[in-house]
């Protein structure tokens, strides 16, 4: 793609585009009431929880009890809620967190995730406050509990659950004595009581609803510096989602993703493709779900070695956000509920590895080695030869993974033990060409070998690089506890064999242990802090491993506060202590329309060639992202 026509529309439409709609998501329906983080309040009991969201009086409310994960669903129209998404851990004995997005236009979703192995179940009350408001309490209670308090409410009746279903106001109507501070409660059923008095033909209409989302989001990128090496200046990701869920069974949904890098060594892909197709289902006893799609293990953040089992997209490194990065991929989840234990097993048919760039970009494998060469002082045929270059990669010999996951609570704390029957998701060079010249100085600083030895490889006419893919066994454990406001987590992961590079371009395969240790708090005025240490121990370590030390320690950190509703500013971070290399990347979100999130920022780098970060100290860049939620 070297026409300049060309490349100056590729960089520009995204942000014409982008132009359009921020100018249409400004006209919002003036029928849409706005929701602040000020209108939820989380109550804490001893063996349960209650969520308090105030509302305008008219609106109406769905709720709906959801699994697999399990979570309660209230979802409030017309709604909007400017700062777009906002989460809060929780850390009882039934409720994990709390969170609340605009999904989509017109509508605010408040989500109640359940602890893993909780077995709890909901209470609803409306109370209506003389300032023409209204207050959607859910309780979650463990399920040999009673809900209790004073005043208890009566219990509900058919006609108090229909028009629980309709508008909040209506639902006020039906009061029970005073609460005694001014309010009048309405006491409706838990979510079981409210499938039994519907019956059927009610909860399967429930299940016929075709929910439609999506979102549009764009990110441009250019480097804070410019020198005469060979690099990417700018970079432009364009990506486009849409979403349809049936009946909270079958998902589905079609990615469009345009990555574009330039002007110099310019590299330009473009793909559509399904990115979700899965179904799933659960009973009491246990939850299923077969097809593509990404699930999550592990409770540490940015950096997560017990989550290995979707691969990433790695051709912008870490510009993207660690879940931005995942990848769905085919596979089968069986979920066994006993008792106060989850026995969970993964089946992955096919193998997938990290998405990334061979040649010519920043963060490519092999970086800019075919555009350094031909700006060296190589001889013309090895430029040539060079030149020529390419990876081939070689499936693994079985593709097939197997992963098993138990897990359970016990004194307040989640915990879990897991097992990987793995194929590693980076490449393993096992045949580099030019492994005899390519030294850690870069092309065109080592010396030139002799000419029988140019003469020989020249016209070999072998110019395939070979990655494979090995198998490995990953055996992780992890936990997660709340003490006080604060919340606790931990992983640690032994890998039986490892690839690491070498300065020859041959990788070699060693035993790895991680383990990290975190710690999050967010503050009543909502500022967040989250801080995880990390240590790493490679075994039989030989001097020759790139990038890597023996022992390491690091720090993965975030930190974030916001302005109103609708500004947030933060950091997030890694600073390897032992060779020092790391990155910054501040930023600043603005969320004050309706769907639409902008959030602009730096990433800085640190470090030297010694370093896996330090190695892009020359590579500082500011980056501009804009999403539009449909």
């Amino acid at each position: 793609m070297g026409d300049s026509s060309t490349s100056r529309l590729v960089v520009g439409m995204p942000f014409l585009t982008a132009l359009i709609l921020v100018l249409l998501s400004n006209i919002s329906p003036l029928s849409a009431r706005t929701i602040t983080t000020d209108d939820i309040t989380i109550e804490q009991g001893d063996r349960k929880q209650t969520v308090h969201i105030r509302m305008d009086a008219s609106t109406k409310t769905k709720r709906m009890h959801l699994n697999n994960p399990e979570r309660f669903v209230l979802d409030l129209r017309p709604y909007a809620f400017p700062r777009g998404v906002w989460k809060k851990k929780v850390g009882g004995s039934c409720i994990k967190r709390v969170r609340m997005a605009q999904n989509p236009a017109n509508m605010v979703r408040v989500v109640l995730d359940v602890q893993d192995n909780a077995r709890c179940k909901s209470y609803y009350e409306v109370s209506r406050s003389t300032d023409n408001t209204v207050t959607a309490h859910l309780t979650l209670v463990e399920q040999d509990q009673q809900l209790t308090s004073p005043g208890q409410p009566p219990p509900a009746t058919d006609n108090t659950l229909v028009q629980q279903e309709s508008r909040s106001d209506a639902l006020a109507q039906e009061q029970s004595p005073s609460s005694g501070n001014g309010e009048q409660r309405s006491f409706f059923a838990d979510f079981d009581e409210l499938t039994g008095i519907f019956g059927e033909e009610t909860e399967k209409k429930e299940k016929k609803d075709l929910l439609f989302s999506g979102d549009i989001f764009l990110r441009g990128t250019a480097e804070l510096s410019q020198d005469e090496r060979v690099e990417n200046n700018t970079s432009i990701r364009s990506r486009i989602l849409g979403k349809a869920v049936w009946r909270d069974m079958v998902t589905l949904s079609f990615l469009s993703d345009l990555l574009y890098f330039g002007p110099e060594d310019e590299d330009y892909t473009w793909r559509a493709r399904v990115h979700e197709a899965k179904w799933e289902y659960s009973f009491d006893r246990y939850a299923f779900s077969i097809g593509k799609q990404i699930i999550r293990w592990g409770k540490a953040d940015q950096f997560s070695p017990v989550d290995s089992l979707n691969p990433e997209d790695m051709r912008e490194f870490i510009v993207p956000d660690y879940e931005e990065r995942k990848l769905p991929i085919w596979m089968a989840d069986l979920r066994i509920f006993l008792g106060n234990l989850t026995v969970e097993g993964v089946f992955i048919p096919f193998f997938e590895s990290n998405r990334m760039d061979d040649f010519s970009t920043d963060w490519a494998i092999f970086g800019h080695l075919k555009k350094q060469a031909n700006r060296s002082s190589l001889p013309v045929a090895l430029q040539q030869y060079i030149n020529g270059l390419y990876l081939a990669d070689d499936a693994p010999d079985n593709e097939t993974e197997l992963a098993l996951r138990l897990s359970s609570t016990f004194a307040g704390v989640d915990f879990a033990a897991s097992y990987h029957y793995a194929n590693e998701d980076i490449p393993f060079i096992s045949s580099f060409p030019l492994n005899d010249i390519i030294l850690t100085g870069g092309i065109g600083s080592q010396q030139i070998p002799r000419n029988q030895y140019l003469h020989s490889i020249i016209n070999s006419g072998d110019n395939k690089i070979v990655a494979a893919y090995k198998r490995s066994n990953i055996i992780g454990m992890e936990f997660e506890t709340t003490v006080g406001d604060v919340g606790l987590r931990g992983e640690a992961v032994w890998q039986d064999k490892a690839s690491f590079l070498t300065p020859r371009y041959i990788s070699i395969r060693k035993p790895l242990f991680s383990t990290i240790l975190g710690m999050d708090y967010t503050s009543p005025a909502d500022s967040y802090i989250n801080i995880q240490l990390v240590y790493t121990h490679v075994s039989d370590y030989l001097p020759d491993i790139l990038f890597f030390e023996r022992d390491m320690v690091s720090i993965i950190g975030e930190l974030h506060t916001t302005f109103g509703d609708w500004l947030e500013t933060g950091i997030s971070f890694s600073q390897n202590l032992t060779n020092d290399d790391g990155y910054y990347k501040p930023y600043l979100k603005y969320s004050g329309i309706t769907n639409v999130e902008v959030r602009c920022g730096v990433i800085f780098f640190i470090g030297d060639n010694e370093g896996w970060l330090g190695r892009f100290d020359d590579n500082d860049l500011v980056f501009l992202e804009l999403r539009y939620l449909f």
